[in-house]
């Protein structure tokens, strides 16, 4: 099960994303999460974490679904710590975000609490085989929603200037 109870409404502006766990391999997630954690604050505001439950607080809970089947799998022990840090931080994080520009972009529309949305929702291992096939992975995210809304690939758009200086 994977369940996402989405921020920027009345109660919370972070999203929560609460995964089921099945295996007891509770040490090499918190390892992972808390590599994650270290990469960049954009990644995840906090996270709880039981035998049976892994909750992460986060402003970008789309990585958190995408990731949600390695997590599953590593829990259950079915891949070793270093085949989920390549999939996730190798493969999903490196290839989603790719650039140092494009976490500055992120946050600043966290700060001004715009939706950030990926255009298609895809697994670590959907894009491991797009890698595989030549295909790339998909860096195309809406900042905002409604009227107001922008498209962008990697770091570029047509209001990155303006989006970039919001947090200055």
């Amino acid at each position: 099960m994977i369940q996402t109870i989405q921020g920027l409404n009345l109660e919370s502006e972070i999203s929560r994303v609460k995964i089921s766990l099945n295996g007891n391999n509770i040490g090499d997630i918190t390892e992972l999460l808390d590599t994650i954690s270290s990469l960049h604050t954009i990644f995840i505001n906090e996270y709880t974490i039981s035998p049976s439950l892994l909750t992460i607080s986060s402003k970008l809970p789309f990585l958190w679904r995408e990731s949600a089947e390695t997590l599953q799998k590593l829990s259950k022990q079915e891949i070793t710590l270093n085949q989920a840090k390549e999939l996730i931080i190798n493969v999903l994080i490196n290839k989603r975000i790719k650039s140092m520009s494009t976490i500055s972009l992120l946050q600043s529309c966290m700060k001004k609490n715009l939706e950030i949305t990926p255009s298609i929702i895809e697994s670590a291992e959907m894009i491991t085989e797009k890698e595989e096939t030549g295909k790339g992975a998909n860096r195309y995210f809406t900042l905002g929603c409604g009227r107001g809304s922008q498209i962008t690939c990697s770091a570029a758009s047509t209001k990155d200037a303006y989006l970039s200086l919001i947090h200055i």
